[in-house]
């Protein structure tokens, strides 16, 4: 634990105001310039990055950025989760492993947990480590991979989650992955 990263002299954001954007960057620093092209254009306030595949002493340089990471510290091809957050934004580091990285944001509607997420497919812990660490507050945002095939696996523990601490799981319409191989299907 810490203490609020304030940069300015903001206690807390109102989230009308906040924009969010995930990225599944498949390799964070190849695509360093690419993605902070996308912030700016954007005007992303916070991303939530999943596979940044960084090891431990990779710079990024974000400058208008502050970046919370989980990087796998036993570096092997794949992994790496990261929160990138406008350095205005008071917000507090709260947990990280190399597949997930939370923090916490005080704001009009008290704080609230943002997590970039990576769970592999048919994880099994998937439910227990979004009870234990996420779902704990009332409020709470889940951007990544969740590998979550609706009628498989982590699909059917995020419905039922959904159910049990009623909230919503937005997904794309559109596959969000496409294998190199043919003989796989595109994920969604």
């Amino acid at each position: 634990m810490g203490s609020l990263n304030n940069d300015s002299n903001t206690k807390s954001h109102s989230f009308s105001e906040i924009t969010i954007a995930t990225w599944n960057a498949n390799g964070l620093k190849p695509k360093e310039y690419e993605f902070a092209s996308f912030l700016y254009k954007e005007k992303i306030d916070i991303a939530l990055v999943t596979e940044t595949k960084l090891a431990p002493n990779t710079r990024i340089s974000l400058p208008d950025f502050k970046i919370n990471r989980a990087d796998k510290m036993n570096y092997i091809k794949g992994g790496g989760t990261a929160i990138v957050i406008k350095k205005n934004i008071p917000h507090l580091p709260i947990g990280s492993n190399y597949e997930n990285t939370e923090i916490k944001i005080p704001s009009d509607i008290g704080d609230i947990t943002i997590a970039a997420l990576y769970s592999p497919p048919n994880y099994k812990n998937l439910t227990e480590d979004l009870q234990d660490n996420i779902l704990q507050g009332p409020n709470y945002i889940i951007g990544g991979i969740l590998t979550a095939n609706f009628w498989h696996g982590n699909g059917i523990r995020i419905h039922n989650l959904a159910d049990n601490y009623k909230f919503s799981v937005e997904v794309p319409g559109e596959p969000t992955y496409y294998p190199y191989n043919m003989k796989f299907k595109p994920g969604i």
